[in-house]
């Protein structure tokens, strides 16, 4: 059997929603698309004010940030900022 390096990584929430630029906002869950091939990406259910309101019974959109990375003139990362959804609330 061939032999694979793999292990669960375990990220503190916090931290997460610090990368992902919602610092105090809140992750529900956290799942694999479901599709017929596996995805490149995760989805996160998370709740924060800069995102759409949604009541109880009622889809979520589906919502890909846009994100400004910087990285230095040695390739290291610098910084990730978020430039949508819009910060300071989502737009009703």
């Amino acid at each position: 059997m061939e032999e694979k390096h793999a292990a669960i990584i375990r990220i503190d929430k916090k931290v997460l929603l610090k990368v992902l630029d919602f610092e105090g906002g809140e992750i529900h869950r956290v799942y694999e698309a479901e599709q017929y091939f596996k995805p490149d990406y995760i989805c996160i259910v998370l709740e924060h004010p800069d995102l759409p309101a949604v009541r109880e019974g009622e889809w979520m959109v589906e919502i890909t940030p846009i994100m400004q990375v910087r990285y230095g003139e040695d390739g290291s990362l610098l910084g990730i900022e978020r430039e949508s959804p819009e910060k300071g609330g989502a737009k009703v």
